[in-house]
């Protein structure tokens, strides 16, 4: 877990730095001649916080995202997952890179409630763990799993409802709550070769949400 520890102090103080950073120019801004600069948002503060139970990047996750410019219907993830020794033999971290679309315009409910029906997403996760270093780590054919196996790729669909804030003195814009179902791509090139094999014997689910704060 000393790893894990490291990367989170890390992540924690980019953003402590980066919000010092922001911070100390408003308030040069504020003392110059033209007091109408409006407050610049800090850089690497992301578009929402994630959290998330199971889905294959952890037993519990919880990261950030960010949005591209202009386009709320694509963002990327970064989430850090960690699944307890109990449950799996051995403690480990996962490290989830994500890269999500919006394929349908959300449905407005009423003015509280919108409904995301379906995004589409795809991730690369690195698995912390001497027992997911090898490529051929225990089998006999070096290209059983083509490859590395603390190196995971899955393909996702999620479906989202947002709550709308109309409280905005407590800094947030929205709350989406979700549910997404997803396969690893070892488990789809698995089902190519044996059809015997479905997509719910080895779909996993997950739950979570999102705090946009933009």
């Amino acid at each position: 877990m000393g790893e894990t520890k490291s990367i989170i102090i890390l992540i924690l103080s980019l953003i402590i730095l980066n919000n010092n950073i922001t911070v100390a120019q408003t308030s040069n801004d504020l003392n110059s001649k033209d007091n109408s600069i409006p407050y610049k948002r800090p850089i690497l503060l992301p578009d929402y916080f994630s959290l998330q139970y199971a889905g294959n990047i952890g037993f519990l996750s919880f990261g950030g995202g960010y949005f591209y410019k202009d386009n709320q219907k694509v963002r990327v993830n970064l989430s850090l997952g960690l699944v307890p020794k109990n449950l799996a033999g051995s403690s480990s971290t996962i490290i989830t890179l994500a890269h999500e679309f919006q394929i349908i315009n959300p449905i407005i409910i009423n003015k509280n409630f919108n409904w995301s029906i379906i995004n589409y997403g795809a991730q690369i996760s690195y698995i912390m763990g001497n027992e997911y270093n090898s490529l051929n780590n225990g089998y006999d054919n070096r290209y059983y799993y083509l490859f590395s196996t603390n190196i995971t790729y899955r393909f996702y669909f999620r479906s989202e409802l947002l709550w709308m804030n109309s409280y905005k003195f407590l800094g947030y814009k929205k709350i989406g709550f979700y549910i997404e179902t997803g396969r690893n791509l070892t488990d789809i090139l698995t089902g190519f070769k044996s059809r015997k094999v479905t997509y719910f014997d080895t779909a996993s689910i997950g739950f979570g949400f999102n705090l946009y704060i933009d």
